[in-house]
């Protein structure tokens, strides 16, 4: 399963699977990095623009989020659209699969509060019937960004 290539975008931008309007088009860090180079070069007077500026031209996740902390409008509008996104694939996750909880992990969830409460806010309006039924939270999971490598070791063991 390739939930990452579930069209959230009509005709949107291409992925790398070929493919247009991909969650992953949108919703993966590497997009995330994409609309904040993006806003930095519309906005360079902005702390995503200085930042961009700073660090040759290189942006990651962490820069990103922490432009947004410290009040930068640029940043918080990028990680808003962002968490739309995100919020939309998810919500199409839980409508076929109904899970209790949805995990997210990755080196993102650093970015803590600032990261799961607008996607927990923005989750309802795309799973069916969150108004009656509700809607399974998002939390971090709690192996973090190496969640990969202990399951590679796990995998080696059997």
């Amino acid at each position: 399963m390739e939930p990452g290539h579930t069209v959230i975008v009509h005709g949107g931008l291409q992925c790398t699977c070929g493919l247009y309007g991909c969650l992953e088009a949108y919703g993966s860090v590497a997009a995330l990095i994409q609309q904040a180079h993006a806003a930095a070069e519309l906005h360079p007077e902005s702390c995503l623009g200085a930042a961009a500026l700073q660090n040759g031209g290189r942006l990651n996740g962490k820069i990103i989020f922490d432009c947004a902390i410290s009040g930068d409008a640029t940043a918080q509008q990028v990680i808003d659209t962002y968490l739309e996104y995100v919020a939309n694939g998810i919500g199409s996750l839980v409508n076929l699969f109904r899970p209790e909880v949805i995990l997210i992990g990755g080196g993102i969830c650093d970015a803590g509060d600032y990261l799961m409460k607008p996607l927990n806010a923005k989750l309802p309006k795309y799973v069916f019937a969150s108004d009656i039924i509700g809607c399974p939270p998002a939390i971090r999971a709690t192996l973090g960004n190496a969640a990969g490598t202990i399951g590679a070791a796990c995998l080696d063991c059997m």
